[in-house]
This record gives C-alpha cells, structure tokens and sequence, in this order.
C-alpha cells in the first residue's frame, strides 16, 4: 500500500473517521517514468523513492477500530462480514 493512499480512505466500522497508520514493514523502491520528468512533484515521492507499506495496521481516529494491512492490500472488512 502506498503512504498516500492512507488519506483517500475512510473507516467502514464509522464511515467517517480518518486513519492513523502504524508500519511494521516498509520497502522504498525508485520510482522512474519515461513519462514523468524528474522534477515533476509527484504525490508520495521524495527524492526519486516512494515508501510501500508491507505490513502494519490502520486505526481509525474517531472510532479506534484496528485494520490489518498485509502484504501491501489494506484489509477493511469488518468482522462481522468475515466468515
């Protein structure tokens, strides 16, 4: 999961809330277009890199509920449709 997406999403538990997000594992890796001119301010990327979150957690700020992030796809699915 990319650090920008973080601010597009919402809380399905309240629908409203905003996350906080905790890493436990990141991996940065060089971002390069023939499309996109190095000086380009491009969302997420600082000096050529854009960080990947692995693994971690999403905690919502309004309502505390805790998401999963595993293997970089964000996991927002409430316990009650798990089964």
């Amino acid at each position: 999961m990319k650090l920008r997406l973080v601010d597009l999403l919402s809380c399905p538990a309240c629908a409203d809330g905003a996350f906080q997000l905790s890493i436990e594992h990141a991996q940065e890796r060089e971002v390069w277009s023939a499309h996109v001119e190095p000086e380009e301010d491009i969302p997420g990327v600082v000096n050529g890199r854009i960080t990947e979150v692995l693994t971690g957690h999403l905690t919502c700020v309004e309502c505390a509920a805790r998401f999963p992030v595993v293997d970089g796809i964000p996991r927002l699915l409430l316990p009650d449709a798990v089964a």
